[in-house]
């Protein structure tokens, strides 16, 4: 196992990139690799973070945040803007004392991107977190955005 890449690791784990965009992820699969192999999964994870796959950032959700916040950070920091959005959202939740930075790129990548695509996922990740400027933002999303799927993905995000 110790030559292998992360996409072999992925396949392993959850599938093939249509079973994962089709089936999801559960993170049965992965605790069991956890249990039977733990600093190996971590260490294909973070070969995922340096991919950019977003699987690997739902996959890390498994671990303790103090196991992986340091590596989220190197990775938010140099990371570009549709991958930036997992990394915000699941750092906005475990890294308190900087909260407001991820929850400015979000509203930034709202507000900002000239890809609709990257408008919905921000809008996507804000869902359920109960903070105001998020909330005003996707108000005014759901009203002003150019996009009616930007518009649509504000309204269910609230």
């Amino acid at each position: 196992m110790q030559n292998e890449t992360w996409n072999e690791f992925k396949q392993r784990v959850w599938g093939t990139d249509y079973e994962i965009w089709h089936d999801g992820i559960e993170s049965g699969g992965l605790d069991f690799y956890i249990q039977k192999e733990g600093s190996h999964v971590k260490e294909m994870l973070l070969k995922g973070l340096e991919a950019e796959d977003p699987t690997a950032v739902l996959g890390l959700y498994s671990f303790p945040a103090d196991e992986i916040v340091d590596d989220l950070k190197k990775a938010f920091s140099r990371s570009a803007s549709h991958f930036k959005i997992e990394l915000a959202k699941l750092l906005y939740t475990i890294d308190e004392e900087n909260r407001g930075a991820y929850r400015d790129t979000l509203i930034d990548r709202l507000q900002n991107a000239g890809d609709p695509g990257v408008q919905i996922a921000a809008a996507e990740a804000m869902s359920g977190f109960n903070d105001e400027a998020m909330q005003q933002a996707l108000t005014q999303a759901s009203k002003n955005a150019d996009d009616n799927l930007v518009r649509a993905a504000a309204l269910r995000s609230l």
